[in-house]
């Protein structure tokens, strides 16, 4: 099968936001809201001019983290795409259940399946992993029929399981 597609910035974001979602982010987010929580208490009850300030700090610190948490993401991949305007180009892939074949305007690669670690699927994306880090993206809006879609995701789901049987492809109607 082959793919035409160009990926956006929104890709990319939903592609950062699968890697953060994958980690033990989710504790240091329960810990600023613990943290934020008896901090606001404090402020808004000690009496104290001093321990007022400290509280006010310590705010500030759990809104800066926050920020960054939730805003900061969104500045960096646009200024990481902005400076390699590779990453937004036209891409073909031809695509079997042997390898990947993805062509953009100065690259020409070819992945077999077995090189990918790790797969995971967001509502719009595959994101195959070569390692925790080095992605490939493919939207799902590049497929056209829902029969290639189903195809691609079962050769993926493949992916990080050693001796595997080899999946066949889903016959064309």
């Amino acid at each position: 099968m082959t793919l035409n597609y160009q990926l956006t910035l929104d890709d990319w974001l939903e592609a950062a936001r699968s890697l953060r979602e994958g980690g033990k982010r989710w504790t240091f987010r329960v810990f600023m809201l613990l943290y934020s929580c008896f901090t606001a208490f404090f402020f808004f009850t000690t009496r104290d001019a001093g321990m007022r300030n400290i509280c006010a700090a310590g705010l500030a610190f759990s809104a800066f983290f926050a920020f960054c948490d939730l805003f900061l993401i969104r500045f960096v991949w646009r200024n990481a795409l902005k400076n390699n305007p590779d990453t937004t180009q036209p891409v073909t892939v031809e695509v079997n259940g042997d390898e990947l074949h993805f062509q953009r305007q100065n690259t020409d690669t070819r992945v077999s399946w077995e090189k990918y670690t790790r797969f995971r699927e967001t509502p719009n994306l595959f994101v195959l992993h070569w390692s925790p880090k080095v992605f490939q993206l493919v939207p799902k809006r590049a497929f056209a029929n829902e029969t290639d879609l189903e195809q691609f995701r079962a050769w993926a789901s493949g992916i990080g399981q050693k001796d595997a049987p080899p999946i066949a492809p889903i016959p064309q109607p």
